[in-house]
């Protein structure tokens, strides 16, 4: 059963209200929802709650539409041609601020796709995004094409793919999705013994994407399956204005 603690029967957020939803399944790993008004104020309360340290292992997973970019016009097809794709000062300084709390353990994972460009306005949001990581400085990875509402199936069987050479033409590429955003995490998470592992995702609440959970479950699972790594804690920050 879950709960949800102090959530405005209006669906309001007051400007300090930031409430918690648990999940009370027994799972080994536990699965924790914090709602926030801002980037700004995720940011600060990941600071505040310092979750982040040298003895435990933790990487943050930043959505991009409703986090970075606080036009909502920005997630509707062809609408999002008309909207803000400027990414303000202050959100640049929490994301400054947020590559130095993690310590760069920190990557940008989206559903956007690179070459779409007519409906979403992909390219031009993709390429704000390149730019603030590259005026940091620290070569934040940008995971996209993740399609988290449905997770597994974005990976590539590659394997079968070779099996069957008619599948491969010169215009294809092959291009792992949340496969390769496992593997850069495990291979982070393996650097070191660590005393526990957990997952922090900073994303916008959504009527389209309520399942936030799955994606974030799944990406446990196969740190599990393929490194033995046991994520013992999931904790999402959802931007709710």
């Amino acid at each position: 059963m879950e709960t949800l603690e102090s959530i405005p029967q209006d669906g309001n957020i007051d400007e300090q209200d930031i409430t918690t939803f648990h999940d009370t399944k027994q799972e080994e790993t536990e699965y924790k929802e914090v709602f926030v008004q801002s980037f700004t104020q995720a940011v600060d309360t990941i600071e505040k709650e310092q979750i982040f340290n040298d003895k435990d292992f933790n990487i943050c997973l930043l959505d991009i539409d409703g986090v970075l970019f606080k036009d909502n016009m920005v997630k509707l097809p062809i609408v999002s041609h008309f909207s803000d794709t400027e990414i303000s000062e202050r959100t640049k300084k929490a994301y400054n601020r947020l590559v130095s709390i993690t310590k760069g353990n920190l990557v940008i994972s989206t559903n956007r796709g690179e070459k779409e460009k007519l409906i979403f306005n992909s390219g031009k949001v993709l390429n704000q995004v390149k730019q603030l990581v590259k005026s940091n400085g620290n070569n934040t990875p940008i995971f996209t094409g993740l399609f988290k509402q449905k997770p597994g199936l974005t990976t590539e069987n590659i394997s079968n793919i070779y099996q069957n050479p008619n599948m491969i033409s010169e215009k294809r590429v092959l291009k792992p999705k949340i496969d390769a955003l496992v593997h850069y995490i495990g291979k982070l998470a393996t650097e070191k013994d660590y005393s526990r592992y957990s997952i922090t995702c900073i994303e916008d609440w959504s009527i389209v994407s309520l399942n936030r959970k799955d994606f974030l479950v799944y990406v446990s699972d196969q740190l599990k399956q393929l490194y033995g790594i046991e994520i013992e804690e999931i904790r999402n920050y959802v931007i709710k204005r």
